[in-house]
């Protein structure tokens, strides 16, 4: 029985490492690759075994009748239930490829929007950092005034006291 090595719950709850800008580009990038060589090897091997369900089931035919030539319309639905059956697991790919690219694009905007809102903080904060700076440079030039004023004012005593 085949068992898949790359599992729906596995695609669900994988998360990626979030970095300044958002999720890691590249990580983000390889994960999707494994999921498409995962279903390109599924399709590889649908592919064959349904080749070999044909072949099997030509030879059950030809056992059965061992000196009669398989009548045509047997080739033909044959030949139709494969294309029917190739047709639907090229649609469940392209369907799957979908969901995981809409997927994918989801975890995209959603890691921008966070990185979007987190810049926004960060600016704000900052912001908030220049007020306060400011407010500090405004308070230390008041400071040495103040203390120019009452040094200039000892100053003007000393020369007063002085001149006595």
């Amino acid at each position: 029985m085949y068992e898949p090595q790359l599992t729906i719950d596995e695609i669900v709850s994988k998360s990626f490492a979030v970095e300044r800008d958002g999720y890691k580009k590249e990580e983000v990038d390889t994960f999707l690759d494994i999921i498409c060589d995962e279903l390109e090897r599924e399709q590889a091997e649908i592919e064959s075994l349904q080749q070999q369900l044909n072949d099997a089931r030509a030879a059950a035919v030809m056992a059965a009748r061992p000196n009669v030539e398989r009548p045509q319309p047997a080739s033909a639905s044959a030949d139709q239930q494969f294309r029917e059956i190739l047709e639907t697991a090229e649609r469940v790919k392209k369907e799957t490829i979908q969901q995981a690219q809409e997927k994918a694009d989801a975890i995209l905007a959603d890691a921008e929007s966070q990185a979007r809102a987190r810049l926004g903080n960060l600016m704000d904060e900052r912001d908030s950092l220049t007020r306060q700076v400011e407010a500090l440079k405004a308070t230390v030039s008041e400071y040495r005034a103040r203390c120019s004023a009452m040094l200039k004012a000892q100053q003007e005593a000393l020369d007063r006291t002085a001149d006595l």
